[in-house]
C-alpha cells in the first residue's frame, strides 16, 4: 500500500475497513433502537390505555436506560474490530480508544499504526450518527411521556376540585 512513504496521504484500506464497520454498527443501532422504540410504544400504550400513567412514565425511564445499550455495544464492536484486525494489540486499549473516539471526547491517545488515523474519524462519525438517531427516538418517546404527565396533572386537578366541592 505504501503508507510508509513520506508523501502518503490516503489509505484506501482504512477507508474500506472503517466504512464496513460503520455500516455494521449502524445496522446494529437500527435493530436495537427500533426494537427499544417499538417495545416502549407497546408498553407505554398499554399503561396509558389502562390509565396507569406513572407506570407509563416509568417505562420511559427504562427505555432511556435501554437506549444506552446500543451505544455500548457499538463501542465494543469498534474495539473488537480494531483489535481483531490487528490495528491495536490490546483489546482493553482498543475498547477505551473506540469509546473515546465514538463519543468524540478524544481523551485516549492515538493507537493506530501510521496511515490508519482515518478510522478514528469514522468511529467519531458513527457515534455522532448514532447519538443523533437515539435523540430522535427519545424525542418520539417523549410524546407518550408528556401525555402521561398531562393525564396525571388533570387527575390531580380533578381530585383537588372534588375535594373543594365536597368541603363546600
Amino acid at each position: 500500500m505504501g503508507i510508509d512513504r513520506p508523501d502518503y496521504v490516503f489509505n484506501l484500506d482504512a477507508l474500506l475497513f472503517g466504512g464496513a464497520i460503520l455500516v455494521l454498527v449502524m445496522l446494529i443501532h437500527a435493530v436495537l433502537a427500533i426494537s427499544i422504540h417499538v417495545g416502549y410504544s407497546k408498553v407505554s400504550g398499554h399503561w396509558m390505555r389502562h390509565k396507569k400513567y406513572l407506570r407509563a412514565q416509568l417505562a420511559f425511564l427504562v427505555a432511556m436506560f435501554c437506549l444506552m445499550i446500543p451505544h455500548l455495544v457499538e463501542i465494543g464492536v469498534w474495539g473488537a474490530a480494531i483489535h481483531y484486525f490487528g490495528l491495536v494489540k490490546n483489546l482493553h486499549d482498543a475498547i477505551v480508544f473506540s469509546g473515546s473516539s465514538y463519543t468524540t471526547l478524544g481523551f485516549a491517545p492515538n493507537v493506530f499504526p501510521p496511515g490508519w488515523e482515518l478510522v478514528t474519524v469514522i468511529i467519531a462519525v458513527s457515534g455522532m450518527f448514532a447519538f443523533a438517531w437515539s435523540t430522535t427516538v427519545m424525542l418520539e418517546m417523549m410524546k407518550n411521556f408528556g401525555r402521561a404527565r398531562g393525564a396525571i396533572t388533570r387527575e390531580l386537578e380533578a381530585r383537588a376540585l372534588a375535594r373543594g366541592a365536597a368541603k363546600s
